[in-house]
């Protein structure tokens, strides 16, 4: 005979930091969204806390598949919710945050795959998610052409960690194994780390592209002004330039450190990108405008 003595709460508290970390990203330009293995009410009540959905949003949840329909529902009471359209997503996630399971996420892939991209651009809680749900979510970011950075605890994240561009541990066990990234500290702080040295290496190693690139204009300005008037550069002055100026300037810019916040635009990533040419093009002009 048993008699009933309560009831234990078990509580996985959410980290502090989390809604500055968050919040960071947010000023940095960077979007994101949570993929859960958990019930999706879980994930929202935690994405509201950590900042990833504002207070003031209602949520809509694409709950189940009735008939080859997309049940949504309100995620405050469960009443049905009106159905957005892929097309005005943008109007529609003015004041309201979407929030889908495993089990819609499946059917829109398979049989609505268009769909699925819209949708998956304003999803703010993947919930109710296998691993291979999580690996095919990140895939679909991935295939669009995001630049997807994953983080996970767990075993059940390996799958998506391999797949993101960036995948970041946040524990000793398998994740670890798989992620070219382990957190130190096991909080997701480590994400907006990795990205500002991420930008300050991409920056520091095109600045030191263009410097080498304007050196060289600047080089054969003075080879043809010099040829010009009959002069050239002593030899202490070769050796300055080409020896002691540009090693300490090529070897100097990539020490940089990155910024201590994460900025909202991002640096270039193409080596003939409109700001790597314009700096390129601008020096030329400036020295040929004024010679």
């Amino acid at each position: 005979e048993l008699s009933f003595a309560g009831f234990i709460n078990f509580q996985n508290a959410m980290n502090e930091d989390t809604p500055a970390v968050i919040q960071s990203l947010r000023e940095g330009n960077v979007s994101s969204a949570m993929i859960t293995g958990d019930n999706v009410l879980t994930g929202i009540y935690i994405a509201k806390q950590a900042g990833l959905i504002e207070p003031k949003k209602s949520v809509i949840i694409a709950n189940h598949i009735r008939n080859d329909t997309i049940e949504w529902v309100n995620a405050s009471d469960d009443s049905p919710a009106e159905s957005p359209s892929p097309s005005t997503l943008e109007y529609f996630c003015h004041d309201r945050a979407l929030a889908m399971t495993g089990e819609v996420w499946n059917y829109l892939l398979k049989y609505d795959p268009k769909s699925a991209l819209e949708y998956a651009k304003h999803t703010h809680v993947f919930g109710r998610t296998t691993p291979n749900d999580k690996v095919s979510i990140v895939s679909t970011f991935v295939e669009i052409g995001e630049i997807t950075l994953m983080c996970g605890d767990g075993g059940n994240d390996c799958g998506a960690l391999k797949a993101a561009h960036v995948g970041i541990a946040l524990s000793d066990a398998e994740a670890s194994v798989v992620a070219p990234f382990t957190s130190l500290d096991k909080t997701i702080s480590s994400v907006t780390e990795v990205l500002k040295e991420g930008r300050c290496a991409l920056a520091s190693a095109l600045a030191a592209y263009k410097y080498m690139i304007m050196y060289g204009q600047v080089e054969s300005i003075n080879q043809v002004v010099n040829a010009y008037l009959s002069i050239t550069f002593t030899e202490w002055c070769w050796v300055f330039m080409d020896g002691i100026w540009t090693i300490t300037m090529a070897f100097s810019l990539p020490l940089a450190e990155a910024a201590k916040k994460l900025s909202s635009k991002r640096p270039t990533a193409s080596l003939l990108g409109p700001h790597t040419l314009m700096s390129a093009c601008g020096i030329f002009a400036t020295n040929f405008l004024f010679l």
